[in-house]
């Protein structure tokens, strides 16, 4: 072989134009070339057949030997990233056989169990860097469970067949070395404590997920999170379980180094309305106590008053559809005391969920919260000067009324925003929203979800122009609904004086 070859950025311009299929033919040359291309061929792999293919052909009719497994554990020491999804075990074995009866044929649980026996388990995929299962069956976490994970930095797990926990929890828990594991996401299950406490994580992302302690209780995560200290991304969903448990009060701050939190508070109390769960003086504290609902659990503000005053670049908090005007402004209160405003540069509060019949009171509550009650949230937020992107989905539209001393404000405390998103459920004039554009000086994307299309101003005012927004998305804006006769000219008209320089602006009545 050409000595060109030994040299890695030769032989990388080389491969950046190969398809799989010619780094298996590039195998087949010489002993030098099948190691480097089987690494690539091996670096990914995203089924489980793989495995099963560097077995004999014969693996499910007669017991396997050391040297039956030799070529798996060549391939499986080259795998650096496992992505499955939707797998199943059961599938990847059913090989066609002749001459057997499916009887007699060796199980998926079998194979693993009798692989396991030949060389131990700790020894299989030794160099996995990253493990991504996507509603995999429990089956397809068998050859998992036991691997050292020595190397491994990246977990993603999301999985919605609660049958399927607790061969995840076990695979968790089986992880004897998480020194380099620096990412986790999880969605919809348990996670042991020691991989919380143990691993360096520096990313944490954790949907309906409960600690498994060891006597097989089920709790929700709560001082065992907030004491990673080495966390710089967040995305929590806190359950309806939560609460703090061993302790009366949380002590001291925790998180200083977070830097990304979302904070997702939807599923607090998924049946039941805000009017039944929550008591009038819900957030009041009397003086040593802490603040409880009347079912014993903790208000969701105190899980930010326990932060650390972390320098965030990105806040997301999503509440509960029915969250009342209180709520609101406690949770964002919360946030403002516990977080360095001055530091945002990507903030989103939504509000979204069920508006289901309560299953105390049967009635259907909406929610209760107006306009002004909005903009006393967003003034609460102010002074924000590095923020960038601010994005509302909250149900009611703030921009209702021509309030100038609120854009004013608005404009003051957000003189560096480039990116505007608007979802909300009512429609919004077209002139409101270009009179609070307008004094944004450096806003260049706008979005909403839909526009008021019969408050159009016959004489659009120059003033409120602007000519800085490049791009102005109407999430559910119809052409062929778009007005007819004056009204569509009418609509025309006004985006070409308000957003001249936009796409919708430019397209014109046809």
């Amino acid at each position: 072989m050409h000595a060109a070859w030994h040299i890695y950025e030769i032989r990388h311009q080389i491969f950046s134009s190969l398809e799989p299929q010619d780094f298996a033919r590039l195998a087949r040359i010489c002993s030098t070339l099948f190691t480097v291309c089987t690494d690539k061929l091996w670096a990914r792999i995203a089924s489980l057949k793989p495995f099963l293919h560097a077995l004999p052909q014969d693996f499910r009719e007669r017991p396997l030997t050391k040297q039956d497994v030799q070529r798996l554990n060549l391939y499986a020491d080259k795998i650096q990233e496992l992505d499955l999804e939707k797998e199943s075990g059961r599938r990847a074995i059913r090989l066609k056989s002749k001459g057997l009866e499916q009887k007699s044929l060796k199980k998926w649980d079998e194979l693993w169990a009798e692989i396991a026996a030949l060389r131990p388990l700790s020894d299989f995929l030794p160099n996995v860097r990253r493990v991504c299962l996507y509603n995999v069956t429990a089956d397809v976490i068998v050859p998992l469970i036991s691997i050292t994970g020595a190397k491994l930095s990246h977990l993603s797990i999301n999985i919605y067949n609660p049958e399927t926990n607790g061969a995840v929890c076990q695979f968790l828990e089986s992880l004897a070395d998480t020194s380099r594991l620096e990412s986790v996401s999880l969605h919809d299950g348990l996670i042991p404590p020691k991989l919380i406490q143990q691993a360096p994580l520096k990313r944490l992302r954790l949907n309906h997920v409960f600690l498994l302690r060891s006597d097989q209780r089920r709790i929700p995560l709560c001082l065992d999170l907030l004491e990673k200290s080495t966390l710089e991304r967040l995305s929590f969903s806190l359950p309806v379980e939560w609460c703090w448990p061993l302790i009366d009060t949380p002590k001291g701050k925790y998180l200083p180094r977070l830097q990304k939190l979302w904070l997702d508070l939807k599923h607090f109390e998924p049946e039941r309305c805000s009017r039944c769960l929550y008591t009038k003086d819900l957030y009041i504290k009397e003086p040593g106590e802490q603040t409880r609902t009347h079912s014993g659990r903790y208000a969701p503000a105190l899980f930010l008053e326990a932060l650390d005053r972390p320098e965030l670049k990105l806040l997301k908090i999503e509440l509960p559809g029915d969250a009342t005007p209180k709520m609101v402004r406690d949770v964002v209160r919360a946030a403002r005391d516990s977080c360095q405003l001055n530091t945002f540069e990507d903030l989103t509060l939504g509000r979204s969920g069920w508006y289901s019949q309560c299953q105390e009171c049967r009635d259907t509550v909406l929610p209760e919260s107006k306009p002004e009650h909005v903009r006393e949230v967003l003034s609460t937020l102010l002074p924000m000067p590095h923020l960038r992107k601010l994005r509302l989905s909250v149900p009611l539209n703030f921009v209702d009324s021509l309030d100038v001393a609120f854009n004013c404000e608005m404009a003051n405390g957000l003189p560096m925003l480039e990116t505007l998103k608007l979802d909300f459920r009512e429609s919004v004039p077209l002139h409101h929203l270009a009179a609070f554009c307008s004094m944004l000086p450096n806003v260049t994307r706008v979005s909403l979800r839909k526009a008021d299309y019969t408050a159009l101003e016959e004489m659009p005012r120059e003033e409120w122009a602007c000519p800085r927004v490049q791009r102005l998305k109407i999430m559910d804006w119809d052409p062929d609904e778009d007005g007819e006769g004056a009204s569509r000219e009418a609509l025309y008209r006004n985006l070409q004086t308000y957003f001249p320089n936009t796409e919708l602006a430019k397209r014109g009545p046809e």
